[in-house]
Protein backbone atom coordinates (compact mmCIF):
# COMPACT_ATOMS: atom_id res chain seq x y z
CA UNK A 1 0.00 0.00 0.00
CA UNK A 2 1.36 3.39 -0.96
CA UNK A 3 1.37 6.15 1.66
CA UNK A 4 2.85 9.62 1.90
CA UNK A 5 4.82 10.39 5.04
CA UNK A 6 4.59 13.55 7.08
CA UNK A 7 8.01 14.07 8.64
CA UNK A 8 9.42 16.62 11.07
CA UNK A 9 13.16 16.45 11.88
CA UNK A 10 13.31 12.92 10.40
CA UNK A 11 10.55 11.74 12.80
CA UNK A 12 7.41 10.33 11.17
CA UNK A 13 4.55 12.37 12.62
CA UNK A 14 1.80 11.24 10.28
CA UNK A 15 0.89 9.84 6.91
CA UNK A 16 -1.69 10.21 4.20
CA UNK A 17 -3.14 7.96 1.54
CA UNK A 18 -3.63 11.00 -0.66
CA UNK A 19 -0.79 12.40 -2.73
CA UNK A 20 1.08 15.17 -0.96
CA UNK A 21 3.59 17.14 -3.00
CA UNK A 22 7.20 17.18 -1.78
CA UNK A 23 6.48 14.44 0.77
CA UNK A 24 8.28 11.07 0.79
CA UNK A 25 6.34 8.20 -0.70
CA UNK A 26 6.52 4.78 0.95
CA UNK A 27 5.09 1.40 0.12
CA UNK A 28 4.22 -0.49 3.28
CA UNK A 29 2.05 -3.52 4.06
CA UNK A 30 0.37 -1.99 7.12
CA UNK A 31 0.80 1.70 7.94
CA UNK A 32 -0.59 1.00 11.43
CA UNK A 33 2.79 -0.53 12.29
CA UNK A 34 4.34 2.93 12.09
CA UNK A 35 4.93 4.40 15.53
CA UNK A 36 4.21 8.03 14.89
CA UNK A 37 6.45 10.33 16.86
CA UNK A 38 9.06 7.59 17.35
CA UNK A 39 9.97 6.04 14.01
CA UNK A 40 12.37 7.92 11.77
CA UNK A 41 12.62 8.03 7.99
CA UNK A 42 16.30 7.99 7.04
CA UNK A 43 17.76 7.15 3.64
CA UNK A 44 14.32 6.13 2.36
CA UNK A 45 13.89 3.57 5.17
CA UNK A 46 11.81 3.46 8.31
CA UNK A 47 14.05 3.20 11.36
CA UNK A 48 12.24 1.81 14.41
CA UNK A 49 12.99 3.01 17.93
CA UNK A 50 11.39 0.22 19.95
CA UNK A 51 13.07 1.04 23.28
CA UNK A 52 11.89 4.66 23.21
CA UNK A 53 8.39 3.56 22.24
CA UNK A 54 8.20 1.00 25.07
CA UNK A 55 9.52 3.57 27.56
CA UNK A 56 6.78 5.96 26.49
CA UNK A 57 4.11 3.27 26.89
CA UNK A 58 5.41 2.53 30.39
CA UNK A 59 5.25 6.20 31.28
CA UNK A 60 1.65 6.40 30.06
CA UNK A 61 0.77 3.32 32.12
CA UNK A 62 2.42 4.86 35.20
CA UNK A 63 0.52 8.13 34.82
CA UNK A 64 -2.75 6.21 34.41
CA UNK A 65 -1.99 4.14 37.51
CA UNK A 66 -1.25 7.33 39.49
CA UNK A 67 -4.68 8.67 38.55
CA UNK A 68 -6.33 5.38 39.62
CA UNK A 69 -4.55 5.38 42.99
CA UNK A 70 -5.40 9.00 43.71
CA UNK A 71 -9.02 8.27 42.83
CA UNK A 72 -9.02 5.34 45.30
CA UNK A 73 -7.73 7.65 48.03
CA UNK A 74 -10.32 10.26 47.19
CA UNK A 75 -13.11 7.67 47.23
CA UNK A 76 -12.15 6.54 50.75
CA UNK A 77 -11.67 9.99 52.30
CA UNK A 78 -15.18 9.84 53.75
CA UNK A 79 -14.20 6.78 55.78
CA UNK A 80 -11.37 8.73 57.39
CA UNK A 81 -13.86 11.40 58.41
CA UNK A 82 -16.26 8.75 59.75
CA UNK A 83 -13.45 7.29 61.85
CA UNK A 84 -12.46 10.73 63.16
CA UNK A 85 -16.09 11.41 64.10
CA UNK A 86 -16.32 8.09 65.92
CA UNK A 87 -18.65 6.43 63.43
CA UNK A 88 -16.11 3.66 62.68
CA UNK A 89 -14.24 1.70 65.30
CA UNK A 90 -10.45 1.37 65.22
CA UNK A 91 -10.90 -2.24 64.13
CA UNK A 92 -13.22 -1.26 61.28
CA UNK A 93 -10.88 1.50 60.16
CA UNK A 94 -7.64 -0.52 60.38
CA UNK A 95 -8.08 -2.30 57.02
CA UNK A 96 -8.99 0.95 55.27
CA UNK A 97 -6.01 2.71 56.85
CA UNK A 98 -3.66 -0.08 55.76
CA UNK A 99 -5.00 -0.04 52.19
CA UNK A 100 -4.71 3.73 51.94
CA UNK A 101 -1.09 3.57 53.13
CA UNK A 102 -0.38 0.92 50.53
CA UNK A 103 -1.80 3.19 47.82
CA UNK A 104 0.27 6.15 49.07
CA UNK A 105 3.42 3.99 49.02
CA UNK A 106 2.73 2.99 45.43
CA UNK A 107 2.06 6.62 44.49
CA UNK A 108 5.42 7.62 45.99
CA UNK A 109 7.25 4.86 44.09
CA UNK A 110 5.64 5.79 40.77
CA UNK A 111 6.28 9.50 41.25
CA UNK A 112 9.92 8.83 42.14
CA UNK A 113 10.34 6.67 39.01
CA UNK A 114 8.71 9.31 36.81
CA UNK A 115 10.96 12.08 38.14
CA UNK A 116 14.14 10.26 37.01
Amino acid sequence: MKIYLIIENNIITGYSYDYLPAVPELTIDDPNTLRLGFDEFIDNKVVKHEAEYQKSLQRIHSVERLAELKELLLNTDHKVVKYMEGLLTAEEYEEIKSQRQSWRNEINEIEAALSK
